[in-house]
């Protein structure tokens, strides 16, 4: 399935794993994301929130959890300056607890690609790109969006 315009890659890669044709889910958010709220450029786009998605998924009977690439705690105490830990030191800790939740599960990765944000849909041990762009290896994750069926956790 490939994405209807350039600002829709983060709902199409949900509907890939949700197995619905995009156009059903961006009927359920409501909006195709076209709306220009910065101004005209593809950039500006409204595009769609994670949170609006996650709306839709958990009505189709989906809970949506994030594993985050790279956690950082932050300290809000000491404001206008948040101080920052990372939760997990080694990259190659990282990289091994990542691949364990994508070996596991079904979902959305998102990240940077080419400095700017993309989304791919991650299904069955592999990728599918929406907007065609490349390789998953030249995506820099920053987080998967784990997709889990409620119905599955309720048999279990």
């Amino acid at each position: 399935m490939r994405q209807p315009n350039n600002w829709t890659c983060l709902i199409t890669s949900f509907a890939i794993v949700l197995k619905i044709d995009v156009s059903e889910l961006i009927k359920m958010v409501g909006s195709d994301g076209t709306e220009a709220i910065w101004g005209s450029k593809v950039a500006e786009r409204k595009g769609h929130h994670i949170q609006e998605i996650i709306d839709c998924c958990y009505g189709l009977g989906y809970d949506v959890t994030p594993i985050e690439y790279n956690p950082i705690q932050g300290c809000r105490e000491t404001l206008p300056k948040i101080l920052t830990y990372n939760l997990i030191k080694d990259p190659l800790s990282r990289e091994h607890r990542m691949q364990k939740y994508l070996a596991e599960n079904d979902g959305v990765i998102t990240g940077i690609f080419n400095k700017k944000p993309h989304a791919m849909a991650w299904k069955n041990g592999d990728y599918f790109d929406p907007g065609n762009l490349g390789p998953i290896t030249s995506l820099e994750i920053d987080t998967f969006w784990l997709l889990h069926s409620k119905t599955d956790s309720k048999n279990s």
